[in-house]
């Protein structure tokens, strides 16, 4: 069913309500950086307005939708009204080609956009302190305009935007797209309207997972395409993960510095495997002398942990993935099988990254009476401190509860749905040679297993047994 149809007429009326929960978006945002602003304590953590709901709801409800609706914090982003608004302003440079050559941004998006700003967020601990996460929010207030008073318009959202590193790739595992709802009656549209007002210039006849990692959901097919024929329709999860035959070498390196990031954000709860990714990082830091960089009162750049989880430590994972398919199926070079199989890895990635968000949702909700309360944080972090009120408990599941759940989404959809994508990837892009394909496709199902395995017991260990 046409979950549009609900609408009816009033479906022209989308955009614009979007654009109006794009400008609330905003305004909240200037209201936490006031928040937020000069409140240095570690204490207000999570009893401060700013830091709550950056780091315990913000965060996580964009991986959570993710999960069910693809890019829908497109549609209600506070830097796509920004960039929108000051569009036609500027300079208006076009994108250099180095930049969208692959399909989408590589050098910023995956660079700038994930590698910086996740490291950085991570060394200096901005999430724990109220006034850092307000820097945090002027600066990614400011990126916007920066690039759309520099840019031709729609250029940051199609080419600078940091989230499209990982969105795009998440977005594949949606069961929910946007598309046309009879492609017979796009072939014989003259008009093309759908073409004329989408910002990626998308043509909703021909869409296939490749091309919707450029659609924002703004809704401006909805509301222009004179047939009605624009369809928001379920499908089955992981489905992009192997709709569009081209592999993209941007997706693969998304899929590669992700699975750095999960390592290390998921791999710190168990000090066994923190000792073992960072045994490297630790011997080279004893060697040069030095951890960080840049170093300030709340932290430093953590130079080699970055090099080795996030580049060096993805790149040996494929790349021995990628040589072990190629001794075993002789069919395509070592980088073509990486290229081929890295998405399958974007179950399990999401899976980990879901479980880290989902404890800190779950574990820190109950704070959130508090903060409406006293939004500044300070009575009730004194509070706390002293005793008079209890820390608050897990609000959806508490203790061994949470960590057999969350062992139980991993195993489902992150092992056995990364295992389950790798074989439709091998039966599809190998459907005349079916030994290379199974061939091909046993060292990644292995290490993803392995990995599984390694993460399961992570969870175990730090949320079950505690």
């Amino acid at each position: 069913m046409n979950l549009l149809t609900i609408l009816g007429k009033n479906k022209k009326y989308v955009p614009t309500l979007l654009r109006l929960f794009q400008l609330g978006n905003l305004v909240m945002v200037l209201i936490l950086i006031y928040m937020g602003w000069g409140m240095m304590s570690e204490d207000l953590r999570y009893t401060n307005l700013t830091s709550f709901l950056i780091w315990v709801v913000w965060w996580p409800m964009i991986i959570f939708l993710v999960l069910i609706t693809g890019r829908a914090w497109c549609t209600v982003c506070h830097q796509k009204f920004i960039a929108d608004s000051l569009g036609g302003f500027g300079l208006q440079w076009k994108v250099p080609k180095w930049i969208t050559k692959h399909g989408v941004s590589i050098v910023l998006t995956m660079i700038l956009g994930v590698l910086v700003l996740h490291t950085t967020v991570t060394g200096y601990e901005v999430s724990h302190f109220a006034y850092m996460s307000a820097i945090y929010l002027i600066i990614i207030v400011a990126y916007p305009v920066i690039i759309s008073l520099l840019f031709e318009k729609s250029a940051y959202c199609k080419s600078f935007c940091p989230l499209i590193g990982f969105l795009g790739n998440y977005t594949r595992c949606s069961p929910t797209e946007l598309r046309s709802a009879d492609p017979e009656k796009c072939k014989a549209c003259k008009d093309k309207e759908c073409v004329k007002h989408c910002q990626n210039r998308l043509y909703m006849g021909t869409m296939d997972a490749q091309q919707q990692e450029g659609c924002l959901l703004c809704m401006q097919c909805v509301k222009y395409c004179p047939h009605d024929n624009i369809m928001f329709r379920f499908r089955s999860f992981f489905n992009g993960l192997w709709d569009s035959p081209k592999r993209s070498v941007a997706g693969t390196l998304a899929a590669a510095l992700l699975l750095g990031i999960v390592i290390g954000e998921v791999g710190e709860e168990w000090v066994l495997v923190d000792d073992a990714i960072l045994f490297v990082p630790n011997i080279i830091a004893d060697l040069t002398g030095f951890e960080t960089i840049f170093d300030t009162a709340t932290g430093g750049y953590l130079i080699w942990e970055v090099l080795f989880l996030f580049i060096v430590l993805p790149a040996i994972i494929f790349g021995l993935m990628g040589f072990a398919s190629t001794l075993l199926a002789r069919g395509e070079s070592a980088w073509n099988y990486i290229k081929i199989y890295a998405l399958a890895f974007v179950p399990l990635i999401l899976s980990l990254h879901i479980t880290k968000h989902f404890h800190t949702f779950n574990s820190k909700l109950g704070y959130l009476p508090n903060v409406i309360a006293d939004p500044f944080g300070v009575s009730t972090a004194e509070a706390i401190k002293t005793g008079a009120l209890e820390t608050p408990a897990g609000v959806f599941l508490s203790g061994s509860a949470e960590g057999w759940f969350l062992i139980l989404f991993l195993f489902v959809f992150g092992v056995i749905g990364s295992i389950y994508v790798a074989w439709k990837i091998s039966k599809i892009n190998f459907e005349d040679d079916a030994r290379q394909g199974i061939l091909s496709a046993a060292p990644f199902m292995l290490v993803i297993a392995l990995l599984g395995i390694v993460f399961m017991l992570t969870v175990y260990n730090w949320i079950v047994i505690g």
